[in-house]
């Protein structure tokens, strides 16, 4: 999964499609399955779904154009662009997630028309409701938790978003502890490494220390100046309020 670099809006008189570009689709590469089309109205990062075809890698370079957009004129404006009230449309202002397709309403119709309920996309509906605009990035953690949970322990929507929330604390714990010691481990070891400066003769304890410290400056440094600190995770208080007022 990819999503173009550019975001941008298709005008209502407009329908869109994405394709391929001919010295890419001769390398083996294709750039959607069959999601091409955008409907009059959409914006947002347009998803891609590479596949490479040939035998051997094919390196993309960062903001290389692999795909290209056709604009196709309509005979008249769309009447209910992509984003107008009561079409519910998923993908509007779209930042290239995965699928939604557990949103579908038509598919949520169908299945209650045959007496069914879907718990893992009663989860995620739930998981909505009670992080409204979650971003991408819990988004995504969320439905690769649910996906990797055995079917024999889909038990109810509450319970699934209750172990969500306790695997978010423990992951949640390791980043803030990793993220502390290896921004404050240098400062730790920098004076005994000054110190030993004084005790001669110098053997390969001391060259050992030494090197250790300056690989941990480095991680302080890289930790400090560009890792992003620990990312808002998702918590058991969230799920109880949710559920106190919707029993």
């Amino acid at each position: 999964m990819g999503r173009i670099y550019e975001a941008f809006q298709v005008p209502h008189d407009y329908a869109a499609v994405i394709k391929g570009k001919s010295s890419f689709a001769r390398l083996g590469l294709s750039i959607f399955c069959t999601g091409d089309f955008i409907n009059p109205g959409w914006q947002g990062h347009m998803p891609l779904q590479i596949v490479n075809h040939n035998t051997v890698p094919i390196l993309l370079p960062p903001y290389v154009g692999i795909c290209q957009l056709l604009l196709v004129k309509l005979t008249a404006p769309c009447a209910k662009p992509c984003g107008s009230p009561g079409l519910d449309n998923k993908y509007m202002n779209d930042e290239g997630a995965p699928s939604k397709i557990w949103e579908d309403k038509r598919l949520q119709k169908l299945q209650e028309s045959i007496g069914r309920v879907n718990l893992p996309a009663k989860a995620r509906e739930d998981f909505k409701k009670v992080m409204g605009d979650a971003g991408t990035e819990m988004l995504g953690r969320f439905h690769g938790f649910l996906d990797d949970l055995p079917a024999g322990e889909h038990t109810n929507s509450r319970e699934i978003l209750e172990r969500f929330a306790g695997r978010e604390f423990l992951c949640g714990k390791m980043d803030t502890i990793r993220h502390r010691v290896c921004g404050w481990l240098a400062f730790g070891l920098v004076p005994t490494s000054f110190g030993i400066l004084f005790k001669e003769p110098f053997g390969m304890l001391h060259y050992a220390l030494w090197a250790v410290t300056a690989l941990c400056v480095a991680v302080g440094f890289y930790y400090g100046f560009w890792v992003d600190p620990p990312v808002k995770r998702f918590t058991k208080k969230e799920v109880d309020d949710y559920f106190r007022t919707n029993p």
